[in-house]
């Protein structure tokens, strides 16, 4: 039981962190973010999950890289979360296209999975707070990525399709 206590106690640690973090977020630290490099580092933080899974992903950027005025941190954190989901919902093998287009003064970060998908009602909460399918989820994690993004003056969506997967499109000024 040792052993299982303390899994339980990490697993009640980490959800209050994630309370913490939603309820009372740090000040942000604006800079220039090279974006491309960030999306680079933040896909070597799930590079185990991925290899585990035995996950594709796709990336598509431009030739040279984006600069951004934002929160690298908070930012990065958007992408895990988002890059997460994608990896939770493929089955073994799945594959994920990340892309990074610029339109004007909107760079567009699009990532779409071909795992599960949602139905139409499961997408209209999915940024409430609390609000999960997961099993073991709390809920925070899409609530914290739509209130980062906000935070940098972007704006997300999401599109799905039961059985066929998901795309998640982020647009930052």
């Amino acid at each position: 039981f040792s052993g299982l206590t303390l899994k339980e106690v990490d697993r009640i640690n980490n959800l209050i962190e994630q309370i913490l973090l939603f309820s009372k977020p740090r000040a942000a630290v604006v800079a220039d973010v090279e974006l491309v490099s960030l999306l680079k580092s933040t896909l070597l933080l799930i590079s185990s999950q991925v290899k585990e899974r035995g996950i594709r992903i796709v990336e598509r950027y431009p030739q040279k890289d984006i600069v951004i005025r934002g929160d690298e941190e908070k930012l990065k954190q958007a992408f895990l979360n988002v890059l997460m989901n994608g990896i939770e919902a493929d089955d073994y093998g799945g594959l994920i296209d990340l892309g990074v287009e610029k339109y004007n003064n909107i760079v567009n970060i699009s990532v779409k999975d071909n795992g599960c998908g949602m139905e139409k009602e499961i997408i209209g909460k999915i940024f409430e707070p609390f609000f999960t399918t997961k099993e073991k989820g709390t809920g925070l994690g899409l609530a914290t990525v739509a209130r980062i993004i906000e935070e940098h003056g972007g704006r997300i969506s999401v599109s799905s399709v039961a059985g066929q997967g998901t795309t998640v499109s982020i647009d930052i000024p």
